[in-house]
């Protein structure tokens, strides 16, 4: 009896710390297994499950605008400094008209 005790608190424990949508939706299954799920209910989790894909949405969209603006910034960065590798140009030379007459 006291390992069953201590099994029915660990589940417990357990259900508590999942997301509430989880356990909403896990309800909702029960329920329609059992044959008792309302379309309160079916609603409310689908509601949710829309919530959390807006709000994934918007999360996705605030990345992928952050990644943007460090690459804009690495490449002003890159543009702004002068590259070592490039040669710089040389100063052209008047030609003189002795030159150029040979």
């Amino acid at each position: 009896p006291s390992s069953q005790k201590f099994s029915a608190e660990a589940l417990q424990a357990t259900i508590t710390s999942l997301p509430d949508n989880l356990v909403n939706e896990a309800t909702l299954r029960l329920a329609e297994v059992s044959g008792t799920a309302t379309k309160k209910q079916k609603l409310e989790v689908l509601e949710e499950q829309e919530e959390l894909i807006e709000d994934e949405d918007v999360q996705e969209k605030k990345k992928h605008e952050q990644e943007k603006k460090e690459e804009e910034e690495a490449k002003a960065d890159e543009n702004a400094k002068p590259k070592e590798s490039e040669p710089k140009p040389k100063e052209s030379k008047p030609k003189s008209k002795d030159s150029a007459n040979h």
